[in-house]
Parts: structure tokens; C-alpha cells; sequence
């Protein structure tokens, strides 16, 4: 509780530290823990995942959220808050268009979501869509990460690898999911 002046919450909360300014800014002040989770590559963005309801006014899920908090604006934006069950973030792209996650939540990403196990998403920074990377596979799938372009997800499922390439899968796949990271490349 010392870490910044007046962190009286008696939650466990995210803070940077910028060693530049050899200065620490408190990311979170809720109501419940919150763990930062990743860094975008240029530093402006924190991937946090939380339980606190209180960190943006819409949070009404009662479940374990994603936020993106913006280190030049000060803000929080709780990407996963619609969710109908827990996420989790795990890494940004480097033109921060892209969050990877995983997440119990049925209805974040369009198309049907009926495999009864946790999945990786991506979700569009720009467009505010989500992405079911695995809404196919039958066992659980977490730790999604994101190459630099934000073209490849590499995740585990049932402990073996898989790569998810966006411009193979999403393309032709017909899936009628969020398909816009691709589409200059299928034009």
C-alpha cells in the first residue's frame, strides 16, 4: 500500500514503472485484484485482467474482465465487459490493433460458440470486434500470443501447438466471422 500515495483500496493492484522518470503510476484502483499481464511493444498500452467491478462504469458482468489501459490518456477500457463468462489477456500486436486473449464467454465473437470449452480470441482495437480463433476445437485452448504483424496466433490446446495464420484461415474459410485483418490481402 505504499507503492503510490493514497493506495488505500486493500486490493491487489497493476502499477508501471517507468524507468525513464524513475516514477510509478497506479493502473488500477478497484474494487477487486487486477494482474498486468503484458505491455504493448511501444509501452502505451497495459493488458490487465481483473475481477473489480468498479474500474469502468459499464462492468456489470460479475466476472473476470480484460481492460486496456492507455498510458498516454490515463483511461481503462474493459474490452471483454459484454462477456457471459471469465477472460483473460495475454498480448497486443505492435500496431496495438490487435488483443489476444482467452475466454469462457460464449457471445464476444458472431457465429456460434457451442463448444463448451475456453477459447482464444482476438479482438480489433479499431473496429471493437472479436475474433474466435478456436470456437471449432473441442478441448479448452489458452495463451494465445501474437506475432508483430498481427497475422499468426500461436496458442495451446489440449498441451499441443498450434499457429493460426490469418490470411490462410480467415480468407477462405467462409466462416462469416470478423474477417478485416485479411481483407487487403484477399482483394
Amino acid at each position: 500500500t505504499n507503492i503510490v500515495a493514497g493506495d488505500t483500496n486493500w486490493q491487489i493492484d497493476a502499477f508501471v514503472y517507468d524507468a525513464q522518470t524513475a516514477s510509478t503510476v497506479r493502473v488500477t484502483n478497484g474494487n477487486a485484484a487486477s494482474y498486468p499481464l503484458a505491455f504493448s511493444p511501444d509501452g502505451k498500452y497495459v493488458i490487465v485482467t481483473s475481477t473489480a467491478s468498479n474500474l469502468t462504469s459499464w462492468d456489470t458482468n460479475g466476472v473476470q474482465d480484460v481492460f486496456l489501459y492507455n498510458r498516454a490518456s490515463g483511461t481503462v477500457m474493459n474490452i471483454t465487459a459484454s462477456g457471459n463468462g471469465a477472460s483473460r489477456g495475454y498480448s497486443i500486436s505492435a500496431d496495438n490493433k490487435y488483443v489476444i486473449g482467452m475466454t469462457d464467454a460464449t457471445n464476444l465473437a458472431s457465429g456460434t460458440d457451442t463448444n463448451g470449452v475456453r477459447d482464444v480470441f482476438r479482438y480489433n482495437t479499431q473496429t471493437q470486434k472479436f475474433t474466435n480463433i478456436t470456437r471449432t476445437r473441442t478441448v479448452a485452448s489458452a495463451n494465445g500470443y501474437i506475432t508483430e504483424n498481427g497475422k499468426q496466433i500461436v496458442y495451446n490446446s489440449n498441451n499441443q501447438i498450434f499457429v493460426y495464420n490469418d490470411i490462410e484461415e480467415q480468407c477462405d474459410d467462409g466462416n462469416g466471422l470478423d474477417d478485416d485483418a485479411c481483407s487487403n490481402s484477399c482483394e
